[in-house]
């Protein structure tokens, strides 16, 4: 028996803070989020483009902001 597949398999689930946190507030509304009770479903290769750019930002806030050795940033 093959795996059955939903209309959802390409997509991936997020959440208004998690869209927030992706900057991806600006495509609520249009065509490329579809969204579902408490949050939105967006195309999982978009997701895949998004998300490492905001790994990377993540990384350079926190490198810029790491505290040194007397505890300053």
């Amino acid at each position: 028996m093959g795996r059955q597949t939903t209309i959802y398999d390409h997509y991936k689930f997020l959440t208004k803070e998690e869209l927030d946190r992706l900057n991806l507030t600006n495509l609520i509304g249009t065509n490329v989020l579809r969204a579902y009770m408490h949050g939105f479903f967006i195309n999982y290769k978009l997701y895949k483009k998004t998300f490492p750019k905001f790994l990377y930002q993540m990384k350079l806030i926190k490198s810029i902001y790491k505290p040194n050795e007397k505890g300053y940033c």
